[in-house]
């Protein structure tokens, strides 16, 4: 594998002083937003008060993280986890600034976005991956997540080059990868027994709740975690 230097990158919480540098990568990346995304639709008739408007509404989204890559003080990738569709977990969505791709820059991007929604509490990270996007498949292949299923379904999806055909990958909390290896059973299976347990009424699922950054001091929009003590969770089969 191509060796890679990641010394040049940052990832953090995205902030209220990026607005300038979001817009900007904006603007350099209709491609990156209008491919497999929708987040570009219309974007290129926007004024500065549109971009303006469409970067608070990220931040205050109370049930979404935004998280930053930069290059130096150049913002290269833009990624967010909020609640996954099924109980337990976090979709992470992101893309990259164009001109800086073919660098490596996804994979670091993902690894640590899963990481932080792992450490926030979630018990697996979800990608939903239009099959037609090779690099978000290459990405999620390399870092090893489990794909789930694969399904079909024009009418949904985002983008330009959306194909309505779509994989789901999950990364899993290693704790859940170990429980499952000492059942020997998959990890998906331990989620699907607490999907069950949670519609018996057994469990209740984690919930977005307001929470002290222990990353560093920011807004209070960027302390939304799940929960993520021991006690405060619940045991896998």
């Amino acid at each position: 594998m191509k060796e890679r230097n990641y010394e040049k990158l940052t990832f953090r919480m995205m902030s209220y002083i990026d607005f300038e540098e979001f817009k900007r990568a904006c603007l350099a990346s209709p491609e990156e937003l209008t491919a497999f995304l929708s987040k570009g639709e219309f974007m290129e008739y926007y004024n500065v008060v549109d971009y303006l408007n469409l970067f608070n509404a990220m931040l205050k989204d109370r049930e979404t993280n935004v998280y930053a890559l930069f290059e130096g003080k150049t913002l290269v990738g833009v990624g967010t986890s909020s609640p996954a569709n099924r109980s337990f977990g976090s979709q992470l969505i992101y893309w990259i600034r164009n001109g800086f791709h073919g660098r490596g820059y996804g994979l670091f991007f993902m690894y640590n976005l899963i990481s932080r929604a792992i450490n926030n509490g979630a018990d697996y990270a979800e990608l939903i991956i239009d099959r037609e996007n090779i690099p978000s498949i290459k990405v999620a292949e390399t870092l090893g997540l489990t794909k789930i299923k694969e399904w079909e379904r024009p009418e949904s999806g985002q983008g330009e080059r959306n194909s309505g055909k779509f994989a789901a990958y999950y990364a899993f909390d290693h704790r859940l990868e170990v429980e499952a290896e000492r059942l020997q059973v998959e990890p998906f299976i331990l989620l699907q027994d607490l999907w069950f347990r949670e519609a018996l009424g057994q469990i209740e699922a984690p919930k977005m709740i307001t929470r002290r950054n222990k990353f560093g001091k920011t807004r209070l929009s960027q302390n939304l975690r799940f929960f993520s003590d021991e006690s405060e969770r619940p045991k896998e089969a």
